[in-house]
């Protein structure tokens, strides 16, 4: 292999394909998501590029898994006939962030947290 630099070798990293989309999903979402976390980590070198598309795939999925968890104990307590006491804590009723504007409130409320 002829001597790249290593940011050289970063842009010949093909990318994940995107996810398979469940109902109601949204690849527009998808790509926000990726879109603000290639902003945040900016890749210099090819592994690093390949760690920021693995926690792009990992926190979608983490946001598909709580979804689905809302909506389990969402039909589990409509089936007992009664109301939920406590907030969902997943993405389901919450969009995610449609602009830049959301993504940087959404950064900084994280930063904020302890």
């Amino acid at each position: 292999m002829p001597n790249m630099r290593e940011t050289d070798v970063a842009q010949h990293v093909s990318p994940l394909a995107p996810p398979i989309l469940l109902p109601g999903e949204d690849l527009s979402h998808y790509e926000a998501l990726a879109e603000a976390l290639q902003a945040t980590f900016p890749a210099r070198t090819a592994y690093v590029k390949l760690l920021i598309e693995n926690l792009v795939m990992i926190e979608w999925e983490i946001q598909r898994i709580r979804r689905q968890r809302d909506e389990m104990y969402q039909v589990a307590y409509a089936h007992a006939g009664q109301e939920p006491d406590f907030p969902m804590l997943g993405m389901g009723s919450r969009k995610p962030p449609q602009d830049q504007a959301e993504i940087d409130e959404t950064e900084r409320r994280a930063r904020a947290r302890p």
